[in-house]
């Protein structure tokens, strides 16, 4: 029973490491898209035109039109 409740913890590990950086990814994206939306500015306009979410790294691109 200890070593079956070993082999889970590890596996639990394995997997929140795993996951750990698609969550993180997902999280930046969606605060950047509520800032975009939150610009309240007659002079200019702010637009999230490609978001590349990769496993250790994102690109996004935004255009700004004044």
């Amino acid at each position: 029973m200890r070593q079956l409740k070993s082999i889970a913890a590890v596996g639990g590990a394995v997997a929140l490491i795993g996951i750990w950086p698609l969550a993180v990814g997902q999280i930046g994206q969606t605060v950047l898209t509520d800032a975009i939306q939150n610009v309240n500015n007659t002079d200019f306009n702010v637009e999230l035109v490609e978001y590349d979410r990769g496993y250790l790294g994102s690109t996004a691109t935004t255009r700004i039109t004044v």
